[in-house]
């Protein structure tokens, strides 16, 4: 992969026709990139620069034998788009060029993005990388990790926002009126300040400077496990949703209808799971809930699970989040599936909170409206989303630490950067 600015002489900052770029002149870029063994072009430019080339840019560059795909970076569902061009790059085998106008700016965020949706960079480490090869080759490409965030993140369609994720929220006044959540008390958690006052200014010892907690509110992403019309385990997920941003959390449930059966051959790039890749990547902490079913988790919840770590290359896009845990069940107390979401969670390196919540006879724990009674289960669920709070304040600060590992670290020193699992197949062979 490659970055560079647009095709032609340099520079030309006028659009009127006379300093239009001629399609002559394109000529000895395109003779330079091929010289490269470049094969596939993205190009980023917005239509008016677009209008700068007085023959259509794109017409000339597949005339000349590239794969030429334009995407503008701030029309919807950009990442998507430009990563699915990239990996078709990836998948003939090609090298793959991606400019805007300069180089330096989108062309830099889209190669970020791409170890970020690739090989699981956080969005700082994918920044900083990009940043330290330019200026080793002394070109200029900026990646600055809030942009770039901002780029990830992006709902995928015009009329997507996180809306869509937030189907919990209570929108009828007598619904409002009559909610418990807003009787809590839930100042402890809420006010929790994991870092001394003063810490983000000196450690008092001379040492490194210990991160500041981050400005965005803690950002939730909850999952629950069935598609009934009376689905108990969305219950009790939206419920944990409304506690968690009482507390002054941003929470997103996640929808599970239209996701694929787990096949990655046929559906990685099926919307769904590109929606749940993408807000498992924005959280910072999670939810699970599950029915218990044959004494395990149902099928929809590990398909969902399945989904998130197996297609994103060797680093898991969940690991360093926290994990919170809960189950329903039509009979008697059982603790099957929560050990099973437990187990999942410490594969995909996780960290697991100790507090959790079973909830039995699920049919007789919500009225009519889709609340929870009041009851020691209830205290519990709200106990929980507690310790979720507390815990992701605790440790997203440290979120680049905590997953910093000396074999990933030793594996970037021998190979350049960290290989997919399917690089580490292919090399055994």
């Amino acid at each position: 992969m490659f970055a560079s600015c647009r095709p032609g002489p340099w520079p030309c900052e006028d659009h009127t026709p006379e300093t239009r770029i001629k399609e002559g002149s394109v000529g000895a870029w395109i003779e330079f990139i091929k010289e490269k063994g470049i094969t596939h072009i993205l190009s980023l430019l917005a239509s008016d620069e677009l209008a700068s080339y007085n023959t259509p840019i794109g017409p000339v560059l597949s005339a000349s034998g590239l794969q030429y795909t334009n995407v503008h970076i701030k029309s919807p569902g950009a990442f998507d788009s430009a990563m699915a061009a990239i990996e078709v790059a990836v998948k003939a085998s090609g090298k793959c060029l991606i400019h805007c106008w300069g180089g330096g700016g989108r062309a830099g965020r889209v190669a970020a993005a791409w170890l970020v949706h690739k090989h699981g960079l956080s969005f700082s480490s994918a920044a900083n990388a990009i940043g330290t090869m330019a200026s080793s080759l002394n070109v200029n490409r900026r990646a600055d990790a809030a942009s770039l965030e901002a780029f990830v993140t992006a709902p995928s369609s015009a009329s997507s926002s996180s809306s869509q994720w937030k189907q919990y929220r209570l929108t009828k006044p007598d619904q409002i009126e009559s909610d418990w959540v807003k009787d809590l008390d839930l100042a402890a958690a809420s006010g929790f300040k994991p870092l001394p006052s003063g810490s983000d200014s000196s450690t008092g010892d001379g040492g490194a400077q210990p991160p500041k907690q981050p400005s965005h509110a803690p950002r939730i992403l909850l999952l629950y496990g069935s598609l009934r019309t009376t689905s108990y385990s969305r219950l009790l997920c939206y419920e944990f949703a409304r506690i968690l941003e009482s507390m002054g959390a941003d929470c997103r449930c996640f929808d599970p209808r239209d996701l694929p059966q787990h096949d990655t051959e046929k559906h990685s790039t099926h919307p769904k799971v590109i929606e749940l890749r993408k807000l498992s990547e924005w959280s910072e902490g999670q939810v699970w809930v599950s029915p218990e079913q044959h004494g395990a988790i149902t099928g929809l919840m590990k398909s969902q699970l399945d989904w998130i770590p197996l297609t994103l290359g060797s680093v898991r896009p969940t690991q360093g989040r926290t994990l919170a845990v809960a189950e329903v069940s039509g009979g008697s107390q059982s603790f099957n599936a929560v050990n099973t979401l437990r187990l999942l969670g410490r594969w995909m390196r996780m960290i697991c909170i100790p507090n959790q919540s079973s909830v039995p006879m699920a049919w007789t724990q919500f009225d009519e409206n889709g609340r929870m009674k009041a009851g020691d289960l209830r205290g519990r669920v709200v106990d929980v989303a507690e310790e979720l709070f507390r815990f992701t304040l605790l440790t997203r600060p440290f979120a680049d630490e905590l997953v910093d590992r000396y074999s990933e670290r030793e594996e970037k020193k021998a190979k350049g950067r960290l290989l997919s699992q399917a690089e580490k197949v292919a090399g055994s062979k």
